[in-house]
């Protein structure tokens, strides 16, 4: 009983991280997003589905939570097709964030002395470093009958300068 109470609450750390990581992962691309437009025009979508609930610019979707998108209007792309960083930095900006987090949950595990603390930290790391590896990854993700590239693929495209105008990571 209690190693099924342990399985349990170990799946559910997992979950409820990846959600958070998956969040701050796109607060990364929209921080690129910033740092090169003054538009405000952006939104972080969580999921897909109905959406369960709205707060301000972040929509949470009923379903399949730890999928994100930033979106930002489809003319930054546009005006961006002349200089290849600002596109680059969009799409590596939620990578950038989630080693960010990786080297910051390293830096308090090294203070942390519970054990409870450090399992939960352990899962946040191994979270976190999937989500860059996955992300990285140069594949059309299978989503709802949509294809949808991955930020490795969008790297590549620009890389290459087969660039697909599209306004979702």
């Amino acid at each position: 009983m209690l190693a099924l109470l342990n399985t349990t609450i170990n799946a559910v750390l997992w979950i409820v991280i990846m959600i958070g990581s998956t969040f701050f992962h796109e607060v990364g691309h929209i921080m690129m997003y910033r740092a090169f437009s003054n538009d405000k025009n952006w939104r972080i979508e969580l999921g897909v589905g109905r959406p369960l609930f709205t707060f301000k610019k972040i929509t949470i979707n009923s379903f399949f939570m730890i999928s994100g998108l930033a979106l930002v209007p489809k003319a930054y792309f546009s005006k961006m097709h002349t200089s290849k960083i600002p596109l680059l930095l969009f799409y590596l900006g939620g990578v950038f964030f989630n080693i960010i987090l990786v080297i910051l949950i390293f830096l308090i595990a090294r203070q942390a002395v519970e054990p409870i603390i450090l399992a939960i930290l352990n899962i946040a790391a191994n979270v976190n470093i999937i989500l860059v590896v996955i992300t990285l990854i140069p594949v059309e993700y299978p989503f709802w009958g949509k294809p949808r590239p991955s930020d490795g693929l969008q790297i590549l495209r620009i890389i290459t300068n087969k660039t697909n105008e599209n306004k979702k990571n």
